[in-house]
């Protein structure tokens, strides 16, 4: 009998090939009855799903490419059609729509209003944003020209744009505007960055991916030859082992330094006869060419979308078209599913929340369900 036997390591897989298939969940099964019959509801939902007919394709790509149907306009005119796209993303439509067309600071590329106010003088002053190679500046000048300049911040490459709105707000409600010093071309000009653009990439430096965990990039020991790989160490005593390149990007949820230290690294041992750099060579390339990324974007932007637009995930989850039931046949939003695909739930049996999603179900959470570009919800 079935009944009280754990379930089949074949029931398992085969369950999990049919989550992925239908884009579902599954409750673990104690039994293999209960396997059974998870398995009868996910094939007859799949057969459901089949019947549905397929909207036409007439170009293969990544489910995060651009729609037609997602712009207006030719060449240096387009704009997004998206009016959602546009609520939900006004930073970003801010500065494409006050871009500057030419330098207008040095090095500067294009500059944001953030906000206004009236100064002593009763001029009205206005704060704005200026991007440089090395970050952002937030300038507080009187309002349409360059006159009475003065640096209020600076934020770095890897700040969210809302810094510099939360940074503006406070200086605005700050009756004493601090003691902010005038701009100068040595602002605009000197690149205040860590590493300057030119210096070398320190591509054995060891990276923190969380208490005690240290991912270098270093020299191992495999079948008697020496093969460049990147290595985790769990603890001061712990000896380092090898990790796949994928494994060190889900640690740090994020794609740099690591490509750029793992090229730097392949560079500088290319041309050793002694050492093998095919296979972190390789994995590099998967990594960046999988339909595979990670989802700390899109679980951002599904944050916010809750927070500060109102929404609700069981909302989100309809618009993708994931809907259950109850028993009174009330429907509702698969909010479990949202929040998988978005790793803040662990998938059943796993121990933590999974760092990545396919891009085409990227790109359906991101257009279906928060009516922005996927290209947004990218790491």
């Amino acid at each position: 009998m079935s009944h009280g036997q754990a379930p089949t390591s074949k029931q398992l897989a085969y369950l999990r090939v049919l989550a992925q298939q239908t884009g579902t969940t599954f409750i673990a099964p104690q039994d293999r009855r209960q396997a059974s019959r998870e398995i009868q509801r996910l094939r007859s939902l799949k057969r459901r799903q089949s019947d549905r007919p397929e909207p036409p394709t007439e170009a293969v790509g990544y489910g995060t490419a651009p729609q037609p149907s997602e712009i207006a306009g030719w060449g240096t005119s387009a704009r997004w059609r998206n009016t959602t796209h546009a609520r939900l993303s006004r930073h970003t439509r801010t500065r494409v729509e006050r871009a500057a067309s030419a330098s207008r600071y040095g090095t500067a590329r294009s500059s944001v209003q953030l906000a206004t106010y009236e100064d002593s003088r009763s001029r009205t002053r206005e704060l704005i944003t200026v991007e440089l190679r090395e970050g952002t500046l937030v300038i507080d000048r009187v309002a349409g020209t360059r006159k009475d300049a003065r640096v209020v911040g600076r934020l770095g490459r890897d700040e969210p744009p809302e810094n510099a709105k939360l940074l503006a707000d406070l200086y605005v409600k700050d009756p004493s505007r601090g003691h902010c010093r005038g701009l100068t071309n040595a602002d605009l000009e000197a690149d205040h960055s860590a590493n300057p653009p030119d210096s070398p990439v320190r591509w054995d430096a060891p990276l923190a991916a969380g208490a005690g965990i240290r991912l270098q990039i270093g020299l191992v020991d495999v079948a008697g030859a020496h093969h460049l790989r990147w290595t985790e160490r769990c603890g001061p005593d712990d000896r380092p082992r090898i990790v796949s390149v994928r494994h060190v990007i889900g640690k740090l949820q994020d794609y740099e330094p690591m490509i750029a230290m793992t090229r730097a690294a392949v560079a500088a041992h290319q041309q050793d006869p002694k050492v093998t750099v095919c296979g972190l060579r390789v994995e590099l390339q998967r990594a960046c060419n999988s339909p595979i990324v990670l989802n700390r974007r899109l679980r951002e932007r599904v944050e916010q979308a809750v927070e500060r637009d109102g929404l609700s995930m069981s909302e989100i989850a309809i618009r993708c078209r994931r809907v259950k039931r109850d028993a009174r046949g009330r429907e509702s939003g698969e909010t479990s599913w949202l929040a998988r695909r978005t790793g803040m739930l662990a998938e059943a049996g796993a121990p933590a929340p999974t760092p990545w999603i396919h891009t085409d179900v990227l790109a359906l959470i991101a257009r279906d369900g928060l009516g922005i570009s996927p290209r947004e919800a990218e790491v």
